[in-house]
């Protein structure tokens, strides 16, 4: 697979003739996809390195089930959990960042391919002990309240607006 992209006052004819003439032709070829099943059990539970940073940086992550991609419906709503949960505009977060938990590099996302998928959050803390204890809790608070209207329109309008903002570069 390759795109070339060409430019200037050139020939289409021209360049088909350079290309001819500089690119080896390549025999048919298969590319192999071998299968990779994670296994769901937790591999290592918690490792630390010891680095020349500023501020330790820390990563926390959640496994979920998962067999072959994820939908993309799915991906959008845990998205959009990810958002309501930790998001920049979420009580957690401010909460967070008011007690000196976390800074502005804090985030969460969703890290996924074919049979793996993982929520992590990451940022930089001198306490990150005390950053996954409030992430369980508020895990916990959403899974027991669940999510109120007046949050839900909130982040469906703000991801409405970010599809309708990438159509504008189009």
């Amino acid at each position: 697979n390759m795109f070339i992209v060409v430019c200037g006052n050139v020939s289409k004819e021209k360049c088909i003739l350079l290309c001819e003439k500089h690119l080896k032709s390549s025999e048919g070829f298969q590319v192999e996809t071998k299968p990779y099943n994670e296994p769901y059990e937790i591999v290592c539970k918690y490792k630390e390195q010891t680095m020349p940073v500023a501020i330790p940086q820390f990563i926390w992550g959640i496994k979920l089930d998962c067999e072959g991609y994820l939908p993309a419906k799915t991906r959008i709503e845990i998205s959009m959990i990810l958002s309501i949960l930790a998001g920049s505009q979420s009580t957690l977060y401010h909460e967070m960042l008011s007690e000196g938990f976390i800074n502005k590099e804090f985030g969460a996302t969703l890290f996924d391919g074919r049979n793996f998928a993982s929520i992590l959050f990451s940022g930089e803390s001198s306490q990150p002990e005390k950053v996954v204890c409030k992430l369980k809790e508020g895990i916990k608070s959403l899974q027991e309240n669940g999510i109120s209207q007046e949050e839900f329109e909130l982040i469906r309008k703000q991801y409405y607006g970010r599809y309708i903002m990438a159509f504008n570069h189009v």
